[in-house]
């Protein structure tokens, strides 16, 4: 496809591996990996979307876009999804409404009847856009659920000796505790990904939940695609030879993401987790980037800590304490958005009556 506006020229491609794409979000600040071709490939393998990128050039350099992943579902539904984009690099705000405005068009062209859009961590002003263009509060019992919608970030611009004089004392002990019992931290080990993926199951079972991604295979497929851009690095913490925690950490822009984590659940008064955790941030602070995230604490969290109230008690809460103990800031990201673009089934979905009735519903079920 080409368009144009003046210099401005749009383009489309579905290419599995577009690497002027990846290397426009590689130079980008806030970038995030779930943008590049490299996940849109590991998203078709597991899962069957399609990915395809929408793009904006102007004066023949690439100023920003965005990746949509999208499939029918039963052969009659079309969805789309919408990872952490679009991303753009600094435009005049009524440049960047035309372009999201063309976004989209584009994703309406392409049949898509329904669209999720998790924006970027800085993108409340193309929220708004969605907002002024139809888009809809994402309500809870429509798919995809459970996604973050807050965080905690590290500014990696302090020194080791600053990062550490911010955390709390107990985080700051625990690390010393762990280094003085042995614990080594590895990176990109021999069959890393069968490796985390064993150490993150046993974490689930512990927790009562299903893994996320299910498939015992999916990290074998992230290490396949992102091997060339080397933005996926495994880190385990070895008590001898026995690997006891690990984590997942995706490289974006100046950003390094804790992804996902694991921990067999063995030596916890040897603080293998928070050994790992702070050799992974400095491992991030060395190679250059700048922001590490946490990634994920729940909204209701965040912001009772940026009213000045106390963390409500939460099944996460524990999880919550153990990131924020590191230092880092709570960060709230805009709420994502959706649309059906039938007006019939929109006006139904999105209706207030509807909502009410779903939210009594789960709670009934949640009492069964």
């Amino acid at each position: 496809m080409g368009d144009g506006l003046g210099d401005i020229r749009l383009f489309s491609s579905s290419s599995e591996n577009d690497e002027e794409w990846d290397e426009f979000l590689r130079c980008l600040e806030g970038a995030h990996h779930e943008q590049t071709s490299m996940w849109g490939r590991v998203k078709k393998t597991y899962g069957g979307y399609q990915p395809v990128r929408f793009l904006a050039f102007q004066d023949g350099k690439l100023i920003g876009g965005c990746q949509i992943l999208h499939k029918k579902i039963l052969r009659i539904f079309h969805v789309g999804y919408i990872c952490y984009g679009p991303l753009w690099a600094p435009l005049d705000e009524k440049l960047a409404f035309w372009l999201n405005g063309q976004l989209v068009a584009f994703v309406r062209a392409l049949g898509i009847q329904y669209v999720y859009v998790d924006f970027p961590y800085d993108g409340f002003q193309t929220a708004e856009h969605f907002s002024m263009m139809g888009f809809r509060r994402h309500p809870d019992f429509l798919p995809p659920s459970g996604r973050m919608s807050a965080s905690v970030v590290l500014d990696l611009k302090l020194s080791e000796d600053e990062l550490l004089s911010r955390m709390k004392a107990s985080t700051r002990r625990n690390i010393r505790v762990g280094l003085r019992s042995g614990v080594v931290v590895k990176r990109q080990v021999e069959n890393a990904p069968e490796l985390f993926t064993d150490l993150m199951w046993k974490l689930c079972k512990r927790r009562g939940c299903a893994p996320t991604p299910p498939e015992r295979d999916f990290f074998i497929k992230v290490q396949e695609s992102f091997k060339q851009s080397q933005q996926a690095h495994f880190f385990f913490a070895f008590l001898g030879e026995e690997s006891v925690s690990s984590s997942i950490v995706f490289t974006a822009g100046n950003w390094a993401r804790c992804w996902k984590v694991g921990w067999s659940g063995a030596h916890h008064r040897k603080y293998p987790n928070e050994v790992r955790e702070w050799e992974v941030i400095k491992w991030a602070k060395r190679a250059g980037y700048t922001k590490f995230d946490f990634v994920g604490i729940e909204r209701k969290c965040a912001e009772a800590l940026f009213a000045g109230y106390a963390i409500p008690d939460t099944p996460d809460k524990g999880v919550t304490l153990f990131k924020l103990g590191f230092g880092g800031k709570p960060v709230l990201l805009p709420l994502p958005v959706s649309t059906v673009f039938n007006p019939v089934f929109r006006t139904l979905l999105y209706s207030k009556k509807l909502h009410k009735l779903m939210y009594i519903m789960k709670g009934e079920v949640r009492k069964v």
